[in-house]
């Protein structure tokens, strides 16, 4: 079994609305956001076909068009924590990733600067759905 994890980072700010005024992360603020797309599969791409990173390649330019720089709370629905822009995440690659790398995509985590992550397994996640 191989597992693959693509790494990208984005810089964006946010503000947790829900919580109490005192709290250092009720204002907006700026964080470093870490994605990671985790593949999971038993065998390798055909040798002769796209790699996982050009077909991860989609995902890259997402984060950096779309959420690189941005303010969160004004492009999701829900509050932008990392369990939240993990299933944002999930939806995008589900509906716009093709090929080997949707075929095999297990897991996206979300991290915080070092303070909190969220990982959403993808299988168990479109069971629910």
């Amino acid at each position: 079994m191989y597992e693959i994890v693509e790494r990208y980072n984005f810089t964006a700010t946010h503000q947790v609305r829900e919580l109490p005024g005192c709290h250092s992360r009720a204002a907006v603020h700026l964080h470093r956001w870490t994605v990671e797309i985790g593949l999971r599969a038993a065998v390798l791409p055909r040798i002769d076909g796209a790699s996982e990173l050009a077909e991860l390649e989609p995902v890259r330019r997402y984060i950096g068009w779309e959420l690189d720089g941005k303010y969160l709370n004004e492009l999701l629905p829900q509050p932008p924590t990392p369990v939240w822009v993990a299933g944002h995440l999930t939806d995008w690659c589900v509906a716009n990733l093709k090929g080997y790398a949707r075929a095999v995509l297990h897991s996206i985590t979300i991290s915080i600067d070092t303070s909190s992550s969220a990982r959403l397994l993808v299988p168990a996640y479109l069971a629910e759905s």
